[in-house]
Parts: structure tokens; C-alpha cells; sequence
């Protein structure tokens, strides 16, 4: 594989940041109605997955882990 030189390499991080800047713009520039609707389709597309097991376990831990602080926090 050929080594890119520094100079390719500014040049590509000058590009992606770019990319990134027109990104935020667009981001900002795009009313709320339509990032509701952009939200509740991704929401809406939870169903379309089958369960995680793993995911559940680890919703659980967490779950613990936060009673337990809070009960700490609670006997102070």
C-alpha cells in the first residue's frame, strides 16, 4: 500500500472538516417538524429488529447499579 504524504493527508482532513461544518449547517438549518418526524420514524423502527437478549441483561445491570447509587445517596 502507498504511503500518503502530508500534504495528502492535510488536504484530506481539510476536506472532512468541510464535510463536517456543511453537515452541522444542514443540521441547523433543518426545521423541527422535520427532525420529529426523522425521530419518531427511527423510534418506529425498533419493531423491525428482533430482541437482544444481551441488551436486555445489560439494561437490567445498569438499572441496578443506578438503585443502588440512589439508595447510597438516600441514606446520607
Amino acid at each position: 500500500m502507498k504511503r500518503i504524504q502530508s500534504d495528502e493527508a492535510t488536504a484530506f482532513r481539510e476536506r472532512w472538516a468541510m464535510v463536517a461544518r456543511q453537515e452541522e449547517r444542514e443540521l441547523r438549518e433543518t426545521p423541527i417538524e422535520t427532525r420529529f418526524r426523522q425521530f419518531s420514524a427511527l423510534f418506529a423502527s425498533r419493531a423491525l429488529f428482533a430482541e437482544d437478549p444481551a441488551a436486555a441483561a445489560e439494561q437490567t445491570e445498569v438499572r441496578e447499579r443506578w438503585n443502588r447509587i440512589r439508595a447510597a445517596l438516600n441514606d446520607r
